[in-house]
């Protein structure tokens, strides 16, 4: 598998079984086996591209917690460790009997990894759409993010500007619209029909300055941006439900930097509660 920079090779794809469903995709890391490995069990290089907080109990039969500031988090067991080589985890969901489970397989050469995802576990109910929908949006951005993480900031840990707030009653269109306004992410220039691989350079609402590349885009729910005059930051807008189907649909802004001071990063979270508040109001 070859491809450039910003060719992104994550298609996530459900297949039907006769379990259930799955997802499953791969991408390729300009990283070695161990490097990738490592991003994905030990606590100290997984929060720095996935969860804020992490512990690890190494080994098969150890187990895996990872929780997003306590608005989300959890703990998953190790089935299955094969160092440089294939790590299973897996969990069930609570009130259902059914069991989740997420499989890494790595396979190397030349100094870079080819990572292939496959979880699996999903109930074909229709019920299960939303949490079938989501995870398939949440790894479409999370490997975008190992990969960006392992081939750019290697070692180094990150900060993150996060703010978040309910939709309330506007529908997920209207709301994604508002986000990518004036009144929100660009108050100057614009990131209307940008596609993967786009140049963009914006102002938000707050009066913060963007630049850089558009990762990731699924409307009318999801945006990853590099941000190159953030030391490459990724950033990530999302709505989503983040405690379960019964949960309120919130927006998201998170930006992870690695290397940039952290008042500056205080002070861009400030900014986004502000704006936040004021677009969706």
């Amino acid at each position: 598998m070859t491809r450039t920079q910003d060719q992104e090779p994550i298609v996530v794809k459900p297949r039907p079984d006769g379990e259930g469903r799955k997802l499953e995709t791969e991408v390729e890391i300009e990283a070695p086996p161990e490097a990738v490995w490592r991003a994905l069990t030990e606590a100290g290089e997984l929060t720095r591209w996935f969860p804020p907080q992490a512990r690890v109990e190494p080994g098969a039969g150890g187990s895996i917690w990872m929780s997003w500031d306590g608005k989300a988090e959890g703990t998953n067991r190790i089935e299955i460790w094969e160092p440089n080589r294939h790590l299973r985890t897996a969990w069930s969901e609570v009130g259902a009997p059914v069991r989740l489970a997420v499989d890494f397989h790595l396979e190397g050469e030349g100094g870079r990894t080819v990572l292939r995802l496959v979880h699996h576990g999903f109930s074909a109910d229709a019920e299960w759409d939303g949490m079938f929908d989501g995870i398939r949006r949440g790894w479409s951005y999370e490997l975008r993010g190992l990969r960006h993480y392992l081939e750019r900031h290697r070692g180094t840990d990150r900060i993150v500007a996060r703010a978040d707030r309910a939709i309330g009653g506007l529908p997920v269109a209207e709301a994604f619209r508002r986000l990518l306004s004036a009144r929100g992410l660009a108050a100057e220039g614009s990131l209307g029909g940008l596609v993967e691989g786009d140049r963009y350079a914006i102002t938000t609402a707050g009066g913060d300055r963007l630049e850089g590349t558009v990762r990731y885009r699924e409307e009318p729910t999801d945006l990853a941006l590099v941000v190159d005059n953030w030391n490459d930051g990724l950033l990530r807008l999302g709505i989503e439900r983040w405690a379960g189907p019964d949960s309120p649909l919130e927006a998201h802004l998170w930006l992870a930097t690695w290397g940039v001071a952290a008042d500056r990063v205080a002070a861009l979270q400030e900014h986004w509660e502000t704006l936040l508040a004021g677009a969706l109001a």
